[in-house]
């Protein structure tokens, strides 16, 4: 018995490893099949499980097995009478979590291929995070939708990940020609063969590094590592980050700077789609939210207003083209659970691949607050005409920290490097859901500077910004800062509505400027309550605490005018 225990536990004779069988690529079924006729008779369409087989980027890609899930319409043919849709999963996720919207577009009469992206769900290879190998995926994968099924017209619909797909959709995929090519000025119909004509990205990175690396050891860092099927360079950047606490690969981030993304950096240039928003020739339905604290909404609204001012140049070939954007309460990802927004986002999609001419409405903007009861307001555009600038700057005053109007004199604050939790992950409000926060319960864990109770009611709503003067302690050259913005009632009841969290790599104990946008917010303050700005050097939720420094120094006055830019509209507009 002990002779045979030994047996197995040897190590076998060294081998090549085996060669990765051929893929085989799934045809299509018989759709006379029973089970087919009793899923149209009972849902209203046909579910069909494949296999397509996609070979990689041009010139050394690697090839793989997609898992893919087509519906079919029992209203449509089998094939090449109705208009579809391409649904794309977000990170991590599997086709089967888009069944609910695959559900919903199918019974509006849309074809609907839903597949699982390279390295997640049951397909093959090792994620790339929208690098050449998923971008030559997703060609496969319209060609194959357009050769077998043949809809009339297509859109491609995608969360988070998903959104970037969408994007990616119009800038490379948009056609045979543009996608064989790997080149986005190949035009998108040259052989008379269009692949691509609408499009929603909801939440999508438009580039890599605003999700991947923010200077911090993002918490997003070590789960992404593990759903990537632990891509290498993420691996080894998140076990730098466990270990040591060093933001992966040292980066410096400053408003609009170039940042790294944990080594991924070959192909940083494929995936910037903002870029390349002159490539887009389709009409766009863009989606975000005030409380994304993965993807920043700025990465919606700058394709808006690029797209939206190319619809209204006349000498654009874009001129005219059906441009919105939608911005909502939810948390990233959460949007795919708000049925209010995805009926408004699905009514647009179907407008416009059946063709039909009725407006989906004349207001361009649609906005959702919670201040508002969760209901939506129609705006003109984005930034809402008429908003104008309010600065506060900080400064220390005899109760603490202060938002006051104009420069004071000369001061400064700590803040102590210390383990500290500013508000849990994915709330969309402070303290609706997770009320665990520890802030205040350290000494020097956080710097708080308050505006007097404000007079009358105001709303803040579009992306306020902050000019810091930062240094520290020691002379160190990293540090991280976790900044919110809360609405405090005279009760002392926090609201959390804007944040941001930044790391450094190149402080010193000579102050120097950091301009540092928050998240795009939409909020109302009522009369006799206050707006906090609050200042951490760490959010053990979302990042994993710098190891390498003591804190951060926050610098004030004349010298060094830290100040909060604030976006103010009218409240009583209509």
């Amino acid at each position: 018995m002990l002779g045979t225990l030994f047996a197995v536990g040897a190590s076998p004779a060294r081998s090549e490893p085996a060669a990765p069988a051929a893929c085989v690529e799934t045809p299509r079924p018989d759709p006379s099949l029973p089970v087919f006729v009793a899923q149209a008779r009972s849902f209203g369409f046909h579910d069909e499980e494949l296999v397509l087989c996609s070979p990689g980027a041009p010139n050394g890609g690697t090839p793989t097995h997609l898992s893919a899930r087509l519906w079919v319409p029992a209203q449509c043919a089998d094939a090449g009478e109705c208009p579809g849709v391409v649904v794309v999963h977000g990170f991590g996720g599997t086709k089967e979590t888009a069944v609910a919207d695959m559900r919903d577009l199918a019974t509006r009469g849309l074809y609907v291929l839903a597949y699982d992206v390279r390295g997640q769900g049951q397909s093959g290879g090792q994620a790339d995070f929208m690098g050449p190998d998923t971008i030559a995926d997703e060609a496969h994968v319209l060609q194959w939708f357009h050769d077998t099924v043949r809809p009339t017209k297509t859109g491609v619909y995608g969360i988070s990940q998903g959104g970037t797909h969408a994007l990616m959709a119009a800038v490379y995929n948009c056609g045979p020609a543009r996608a064989a090519a790997f080149d986005s000025t190949v035009p998108c119909d040259q052989g008379g063969v269009r692949w691509v004509d609408a499009i929603v990205p909801v939440q999508a990175p438009a580039r890599m590094e605003t999700i991947v690396d923010d200077g911090t050891c993002s918490q997003f860092l070590v789960t992404a590592t593990v759903e990537s099927r632990m891509e290498a360079d993420l691996t080894a950047s998140a076990t730098r980050c466990l270990f040591d606490g060093t933001p992966a690969d040292a980066p410096v981030e400053e408003a609009g700077a170039v940042i790294s993304d944990s080594g991924l950096d070959a192909d940083n240039g494929v995936r910037d789609y903002l870029s390349r928003l002159d490539r887009i020739d389709v009409p766009v339905y863009l989606v975000s939210s005030y409380f994304d604290r993965l993807v920043p909404a700025t990465n919606t609204t700058t394709i808006y207003r690029t797209l939206r001012s190319r619809a209204a140049d006349a000498h654009d070939p874009y001129a005219g083209t059906d441009v919105r954007l939608l911005l909502s309460n939810d948390a990233h990802g959460d949007v795919g659970a708000n049925f209010a927004v995805l009926n408004d986002v699905f009514t647009w999609l179907e407008l416009q691949l059946k063709g039909s001419s009725h407006a989906l409405r004349s207001a361009p903007v649609a906005s959702q607050q919670e201040w508002d009861a969760n209901s939506f307001r129609l705006e003109h555009d984005w930034p809402i005409p008429g908003t104008s600038t309010v600065s506060r700057f900080l400064g220390l005053g005899p109760t603490g920290g202060q938002l006051s109007p104009q420069a004071q004199d000369p001061n400064s604050a700590e803040v102590a490097n210390v383990p500290v939790v500013s508000t849990g992950p994915w709330v969309p409000v402070a303290g609706s859901l997770v009320p665990l926060k520890t802030v205040g319960l350290l000494p020097g864990d956080s710097m708080r500077y308050e505006t007097d109770p404000y007079p009358a009611l105001e709303e803040i709503t579009g992306l306020p910004s902050l000019d810091l003067w930062l240094s520290t302690p020691d002379g160190g050259r990293y540090g991280q800062v976790d900044i919110t913005l809360e609405e405090i009632t005279p009760d002392g009841t926090a609201t959390q509505f804007a944040r941001v969290r930044r790391g450094f790599a190149d402080l010193s104990s000579t102050p120097s400027l950091r301009q540092i946008p928050l998240s795009t917010s939409s909020w109302r303050i009522d009369a006799g309550n206050r707006l906090r700005l609050t200042i951490t050097a760490t959010d053990v939720f979302e990042a994993t605490p710098s190891l390498s420094n003591r804190g951060i120094v926050i610098n004030h006055g004349t010298s060094t005018p830290s100040r909060l830019d604030l976006p103010m509209v009218d409240p009583q507009r209509v």
